[in-house]
């Protein structure tokens, strides 16, 4: 079985949870780092020494868990790092992001409904 950090600020929903086991990542997943990683997700990115920060960390979880992959949901300045990382010619770690419906209103509860993980980049 794969393993997947996960890296949000929010828990994973069951369909989150269904998909990684049955859906566009074609792999049995175990998703793990949960409560790490939304502590990272919810870290509000301000600087570019944030957003190092955080990708380091995330990196650092990989490390630990001997991760294939990252499941989330990917602020933009990590996008960045996401697609120059996979330019690069190095091992890197799949990431996959959450392509959710209807989103919460801001402050909400979150009230979204998971599509499916979508390829976005490499650590």
């Amino acid at each position: 079985m794969k393993k997947a950090i996960w890296f949000s600020r929010h828990q994973p929903t069951q369909a989150q949870i269904d998909d990684a086991f049955h859906g566009v990542v074609l792999w049995d997943v175990e998703i793990v780092a949960v409560s790490e990683g939304m502590a990272l997700g919810s870290i509000n990115l301000e600087s570019d020494e944030d957003v190092t920060k955080v990708v380091t960390e995330i990196r650092a979880l990989v490390q630990k868990h001997q991760a294939d992959m990252v499941l989330g949901v990917f602020p933009v300045p990590v996008q960045a790092i996401l697609v120059a990382f996979g330019e690069a010619d190095e091992p890197v770690t799949m990431c996959y992001a959450a392509w959710n419906l209807q989103r919460s209103q801001e402050g909400g509860k979150p009230t979204f409904t998971h599509k499916e993980w979508m390829f976005v980049g490499a650590l």
